[in-house]
């Protein structure tokens, strides 16, 4: 279940700073704002951090769930150039197609936020070089790189897993939706993240 994936530094500052601000607005008192401050931090799921802001106005259910970065870096930039990056609210689409393969480069797929990665993530909760994507025997495996938030497919935790099509991915607290267009192809490579 991806509600009770840990919680990242990040997250928990976003409920701290939400909370303050209703607590500035007179929905909390000074009392009940401290004690779910100190909750907020000792936090440990997102379900969680969602339960104290429940009962407070302007708290969107699933907010946690449903936080997403942009991308940076070349990669992104190229994709932007050809067309193929396009919002998709909460989730974004991990798009494999094959008629324009490897046109990010030979090799292993990378997602992070090193800025040499395939994919870079603005997320603070993602691991400089967080996960690879690569075509095994007509199969696409994705592979954790020991990244210090994990690596998650479809609510479960994944070291190295086969992902298929409608598969959703969480590197630290990006969500990406695996959607190949073409079968897998040993030279084929990521080419829109959307």
């Amino acid at each position: 279940m991806l509600s009770a994936a840990r919680v990242s530094d990040a997250d928990r500052e976003r409920m701290a700073g939400f909370l303050s601000q209703r607590s500035a607005e007179g929905y909390l008192s000074v009392e009940t704002f401290v004690e779910r401050i100190d909750c907020a931090y000792a936090a440990r799921s997102r379900d969680d951090l969602e339960a104290l802001a429940r009962d407070l106005p302007g708290h969107p259910e699933g907010w946690m769930r449903t936080t997403w970065h942009r991308l940076t870096g070349a990669a992104a930039e190229a994709l932007r150039a050809a067309g193929e990056l396009v919002e998709a609210g909460a989730v974004r689409r991990l798009v494999l197609d094959g008629t324009s393969a490897g046109r990010l480069g030979p090799g292993l797929f990378t997602i992070g936020r090193a800025v040499d990665c395939d994919v870079v993530l603005d997320d603070p909760t993602a691991s400089r070089c967080h996960a690879e994507l690569r075509c095994e025997n007509g199969a696409w495996v994705l592979t954790d790189l020991r990244s210090r938030n994990g690596t998650f497919v479809n609510g479960r935790r994944a070291w190295r897993i086969v992902v298929e099509a409608g598969d959703e991915l969480v590197l630290g607290g990006t969500r990406l939706l695996f959607a190949p267009e073409a079968p897998a192809v040993p030279e084929g490579r990521p080419t829109r993240v959307s």
